[in-house]
């Protein structure tokens, strides 16, 4: 698709993933999504879930088991889904409506909401526009969602910018991606007030750009698309820095790597003091490094392995005893999901069915 001043690099309905061109990551989400299932027995359920919520076979799920899994009335995307306190919001990119989800399932409102692709807080969406124009890039728009109104738009802009990871703070939006050359990623802090300050960028190769917020200091890093052994980076990034920081400046040091990793290799998280980051090691595994940051260092001090692939984190449960995060790795086991449980030592699974 085209319009007058540019050209689409992603079809309609593209994915809302944290992936900025992983087309191999979107379709195992759209497959995923895209297969119906009878609805199961619900018990009764009125509470809206404390810890977070998901999409997976056209069925929004609570991490917690607050509620049974449900039908939703039309898909959503991974992170098109948030628990508020009158219910839980999805945005479905079939048919760019907002709605507010009871956890027995019932739609108890719903508002028109025009996107490509779209990604939800409790309080904020960030939607992207569907064509790429070449004096600028994709329309991005930010808005506050009122639960007695629906959306309000409070500021948009022109990006050239293919979303990649994405996390919302504070009253704003920090966004990752990719330029539409694939040479650069790009991380920015939009505004409400319709500010899009620069806050890192750096060489792009065959990968993704990641960020791990931790209070306002970034732990920036690039997760490859295949695993392959590649030279292992990471940066600090000061949210209130006073300037751009330059790579070779920004760049920390990586201390006490095991042997045998090759690439970073999915998300990260911070977690009881530590940053999380996902390897790929050489023999086939996937493991978690947990990393204390010291100074201009990185200093490993723990290493989980078998986690399986860190596709998205979720956060922590409500008492804090564990991190969720969703686990996949499509090129071990593709097609399986996985529900993970961390308790910053060992790692709980559960299989979550067939897409």
């Amino acid at each position: 698709m085209t319009n007058a001043g540019g050209r689409s690099r992603t079809a309609r309905r593209a994915s809302a993933l944290p992936s900025a061109a992983a087309a191999l990551a979107a379709a195992s989400l759209a497959m995923t999504c895209g297969a119906g299932v009878p609805a199961p027995e619900r018990r009764a359920a009125t509470a809206v879930p404390a810890g977070a919520v998901f999409p997976l076979s056209r069925r929004l799920r609570a991490a917690d088991a607050s509620f049974e899994p449900f039908p939703l009335v039309s898909d959503a995307r991974l992170r098109a889904v948030a628990a508020t306190g009158g219910g839980i919001l999805a945005w479905s990119h079939g048919d760019d409506t907002l709605r507010l989800y009871r956890t027995d399932g019932g739609v108890a409102a719903s508002w028109p909401l025009e996107a490509a692709a779209a990604w939800v807080s409790p309080t904020l969406a960030l939607t992207r526009g569907e064509l790429y124009a070449e004096d600028g890039g994709f329309d991005f728009a930010l808005h506050e969602l009122e639960l007695g109104g629906g959306p309000r738009k409070l500021a948009s802009w022109k990006l050239d910018c293919f979303p990649s990871e994405l996390a919302f703070s504070g009253d704003g939006v920090l966004l990752a991606g990719a330029d539409l050359a694939d040479r650069a990623h790009v991380l920015r802090e939009l505004r409400p007030d319709g500010t899009a300050r620069l806050l890192f960028d750096f060489p792009k190769r065959d990968d993704f750009a990641r960020f791990v917020d931790d209070g306002g200091r970034f732990v920036v890093f690039a997760s490859a698309r295949t695993r392959g052994e590649r030279e292992l980076a990471a940066y600090l990034v000061e949210a209130n820095g006073a300037s751009v920081p330059d790579p070779a400046e920004a760049r920390l040091e990586l201390r006490g790597l095991p042997e045998g990793a090759l690439c970073w290799y999915g998300s990260g998280f911070s977690f009881e003091g530590r940053f999380w980051l996902p390897l790929a090691m050489s023999d086939g595994d996937t493991a978690l490094a947990g990393f204390r940051l010291e100074g201009d260092a990185l200093e490993l001090e723990a290493l989980v392995r078998a986690s399986r692939g860190v596709y998205a984190p979720l956060g922590p449960s409500a008492d804090g005893a564990v991190f969720r995060y969703l686990a996949y790795d499509h090129e071990m086991e593709p097609g399986v999901w996985r529900l993970a449980s961390f308790d910053g030592e060992a790692i709980a699974f559960d299989v979550l069915g067939p897409p």
